[in-house]
């Protein structure tokens, strides 16, 4: 696919959402480092730090970086104005392949498609879930949005196999796709940054992503309280930002853990998240198997951060990998109570053979 897509002379326009670092962002860099003709576009999340749109064009001699005007942060205003603003930037040149994560972006570089604007679109999908709107006409109309990518792109670029099936429940008519791409996501693993044993901080648990409901955070923060009554020396940093940081700050003033349990906040350097993560004991992916969960049917980031790092992942059996984690003993399959995690938390602590058992490498 890298040689058919990548690695000729073209055009590309990349169109994402924002909030933290992920496969666009990573597109974007390996697109400037192949010295490509690429207008990039991200548009901040409504739950993003950011409240402006970013522009980064390289087609012609030198990069030039722009930023977008700022909106009120009213969901469907916000998002329109996204859309509309991509349309404004891609009517401005020809491209050969427009790249969209999510479906919104997607059916903007359709219809640019549609002028004769762009010559080919790949429709990206990292994420997918049944419920993403708890509207219900809002949700039938996203949905009625990925339907109309997945029909009318050139080729549709899933992150996970599970995906398909997911879509066909949801009324998705697979042999109405021209073509498909499964393409796991990678991560920024560098093996000589993985820390030998003896410098590990051996007692500390992390969490990093989206501070937000179906993650686990909550019982992650009860397993750490319980587990600092049995030994002091454990202690739990949450690395990240989001819609329910304050509130989960102040239950842990409430709870009196605040001297073991840490917050960051929003981290905007990706290799400082790198750093902390390296020296932490244990990654955390406590997903929840609910209805409105991105994480079943979704590759799932985070995991593959941990392991990137060389951090054993404690993962719950909800997305696609994982099985493949707890196959490949890069971590443990743990059910989504406090017991469990506790027990597997200080089985581990207490037998390095275990911990070591484990690969310390992507």
């Amino acid at each position: 696919m890298e040689n058919k897509i990548f690695n000729t002379p073209k055009k590309y326009i990349l169109v994402t959402h924002f909030y933290a670092d992920g496969p666009a962002q990573f597109l974007n860099k390996y697109l400037i480092e192949k010295k490509a003709s690429l207008l990039y576009v991200e548009h901040p999340f409504i739950f993003s730090n950011r409240n402006y749109s970013l522009y980064q064009n390289s087609l012609g001699r030198k990069l030039i970086v722009t930023k977008g005007k700022i909106f009120p942060r009213v969901e469907i205003v916000y998002y329109l104005k996204d859309f509309i603003a991509t349309l404004i930037e891609g009517l401005k040149y020809k491209f050969d392949i427009g790249i969209g994560f999510d479906n919104l972006n997607t059916l903007a570089l359709l219809v640019l498609k549609k002028i004769n604007r762009i010559n080919k679109v790949i429709y990206v999908t990292v994420d997918y879930t049944p419920i993403r709107f708890k509207n219900k006409l809002l949700n039938n109309i996203y949905h009625y949005i990925d339907r109309i990518c997945c029909y009318n792109a050139d080729i549709l670029w899933d992150s996970a196999e599970v995906m398909e099936k997911a879509r066909e429940k949801n009324g998705v008519r697979t042999e109405k796709i021209q073509n498909k791409l499964v393409v796991p996501d990678g991560n920024n693993f560098e093996k000589d940054k993985i820390q030998e044993y003896g410098n590990i901080e051996k007692y500390r648990l992390v969490y990093m992503g989206h501070v937000r409901d179906n993650q686990g955070i909550s019982l992650l923060i009860e397993t750490a309280i319980a587990l600092h009554k049995k030994d002091k020396r454990i202690n739990l940093v949450i690395v990240g930002g989001g819609e329910l940081l304050d509130q989960f700050k102040s239950y842990v003033v409430r709870r009196r853990a605040g001297s073991f349990i840490k917050f960051t906040s929003y981290v905007t350097d990706h290799k400082q998240i790198e750093e902390i993560l390296r020296r932490s004991y244990l990654g955390f992916a406590l997903y929840e198997d609910s209805s409105e969960s991105y994480s079943k049917y979704s590759a799932v980031g985070k995991p593959l951060v941990y392991a990137g790092c060389g951090l054993p992942v404690i993962i719950t059996d909800v997305p696609e990998i994982a099985k493949k984690i707890d196959s490949y003993g890069a971590g443990k399959i743990v059910e989504y109570n406090k017991d469990a995690i506790s027990k597997t938390v200080e089985a581990i602590i207490k037998n390095k053979n275990i911990y070591m058992s484990a690969p310390r490498e992507a």
